[in-house]
């Protein structure tokens, strides 16, 4: 249906009532980017694969447009508009998607309405995944990569929960002090596991790359908010939002500014509550 290889694409725009996604081919014309809702990483096997799964659509029967249906596309319930520019001398792919479901969720047929041809090109659901085009499937094409913040880079972290809050600061012997509350201790075991965790800090999963309502995910307010600082230029602040946590232990986080929610691991939100400072024995 889509008459376009993979290393001709440029850009892949998919648009809807509940998501707004884009990808883009980065310098290297098997990889990509993700460049809608924002700038974001992607799993490279996983974007690959719903592009080859998008450009490998094949139909079982066609049916004609009519002027008045190619007119109204636009304006339909449930439309998905999908367009690809690409570097071939024909004008960009442009068509409107329609995904018909059974009461369990699961796609039952696949249409494929393309303006230019006037045509409406008709999929089997056996061609399809179960969650094609949807939030969920933008989700699973990001990197599950957080934050990779060397130990050496790391300047200061502060953890605030509630009206609690604790500041820790490396010094110039690279030596956590505690700088709040004072003069308690920097609690050594947490900031040990800290530094292995913000070294190469990744997902369980990506909840969405949607947050329509961060209260929802307990982000806004956020249940606990660590702020790090580092001798990172480009970005001398990393601030992690904490939500809601999961009946496995698992736990809702956004980076500050960013579109994307995680869920981290129970393990990784065991460490992220253990506390920076090593309370003073009474």
């Amino acid at each position: 249906i889509i008459p376009v290889q993979s290393s001709d694409i440029k850009s892949i725009s998919i648009q809807s009532d509940s998501a707004s996604f884009a990808i883009r081919t980065a310098e290297d014309p098997t990889s990509w980017t993700i460049s809608r809702p924002s700038l974001q990483p992607t799993d490279k096997q996983a974007a690959t694969a719903f592009v080859e799964t998008l450009l490998s659509l094949e139909d079982v029967s066609a049916a004609p447009l009519s002027d008045e249906e190619v007119l109204t596309l636009n304006r339909a319930d449930n439309a998905i508009r999908i367009d690809i520019s690409h570097t071939l001398p024909s004008s960009p792919f442009s068509a409107f998607f329609f995904v018909t479901h059974n009461r369990d969720g699961k796609p039952t047929e696949l249409s494929v309405c393309v303006p230019l041809e006037r045509l409406r090109h008709i999929i089997k659901s056996d061609k399809i995944p179960a969650d094609f085009l949807t939030r969920e499937s933008f989700a699973a094409i990001r990197d599950k990569s957080i934050i990779a913040i060397p130990s050496d880079s790391l300047s200061s972290i502060s953890k605030r929960t509630g009206t609690v809050e604790e500041t820790v600061v490396r010094g110039h012997d690279n030596l956590w002090f505690s700088a709040k509350p004072l003069p308690w201790e920097a609690n050594r075991v947490t900031l040990d596991l800290l530094e292995k965790l913000f070294a190469d800090f990744k997902s369980a999963r990506i909840e969405t790359l949607f947050t329509a309502n961060a209260a929802s995910y307990g982000l806004l307010p956020a249940v606990s908010e660590f702020s790090i600082s580092t001798q990172n230029a480009e970005a001398p602040v990393v601030i992690l939002l904490l939500g809601n946590r999961l009946a496995d232990g698992s736990t809702y986080l956004q980076i500050k500014g960013l579109d994307a929610v995680f869920i981290i691991s129970p393990d990784a939100a065991k460490i992220l509550s253990l506390p920076l400072i090593t309370k003073p024995e009474t």
